[in-house]
């Protein structure tokens, strides 16, 4: 017995079906995945700049969560709770917030703007999970003038140019 017409529609719709649940599941599983990786980020941002707090030459402003939708493609929607510090260093005020988890040559990337300055982090998940930072001293520059594996070291390197 050969299948109507409609028999293939239902098929065929079936089967688109079953592969944006999967998609839609593996989508939510980043976007959690996403999540825990920029708490785990946050965190340690937040202990890295600890001395600065503790000398009174810093304070953290502000600490809140913000939900964010990115599209991997269309129909795949990824929402999650974005971390966002705000901080002020030396009377300046220094805005930490992902950008996104979908950033083209990166596995997710977060920026930290404050005065005329910005520092990309970038996320990179192979062979491990690892982030880097780039340092753009001018909000015109399209090249980083420093870019490094993040650190204690690198980002306080970074923030020095809050002096």
């Amino acid at each position: 017995m050969s299948m109507s017409e409609m028999d293939k529609l239902a098929e065929a719709l079936r089967l688109k079906k079953t592969q944006e649940e999967q998609a839609s599941a593996s989508s939510r599983e980043l976007g959690e995945e996403w999540q825990r990786s920029l708490q785990r980020l946050f965190a340690q941002l937040e202990e890295w700049l600890s001395p600065l707090v503790a000398a009174g030459v810093a304070s953290v402003k502000t600490s809140l969560t913000k939900k964010k939708d990115e599209r991997r493609e269309p129909g795949v929607l990824v929402t999650y709770d974005a971390p966002v510090l705000v901080l002020e260093i030396n009377h300046k005020t220094v805005l930490i917030e992902p950008i996104g988890l979908f950033v083209s040559g990166t596995d997710g990337r977060v920026v930290i703007i404050g005065d005329d300055k910005r520092f990309l982090l970038s996320r990179t998940l192979k062979p491990t999970e690892s982030w880097d930072i780039s340092t753009y001293l001018s909000s015109f520059d399209t090249t980083p003038s420093v870019q490094r594996s993040l650190s204690s070291d690198s980002l306080a390197q970074a923030f020095a140019n809050f002096l």
